[in-house]
């Protein structure tokens, strides 16, 4: 019995990580969707792209 509860215990922790991991997955995901709107980094790359479009038309 001793032996089965250390595997159980151990199974647990495991789990317990990878849900700590998923749970900063999640965070990280959410950031990038709601992150555009707030950074202007992102946004001046976006408008680089459309400046861009113009010149191609040209060639």
């Amino acid at each position: 019995l001793q032996q089965e509860n250390g595997n159980l215990q151990a199974q647990v922790q495991a789990q317990q990580i990878q849900i700590t991991q998923l749970q900063q997955q999640i965070t990280q995901l959410q950031q990038q969707i709601n992150g555009p709107a707030q950074q202007p980094a992102r946004t001046s790359v976006g408008r680089r792209r459309v400046l861009r479009l113009p010149s191609e038309s040209e060639d």
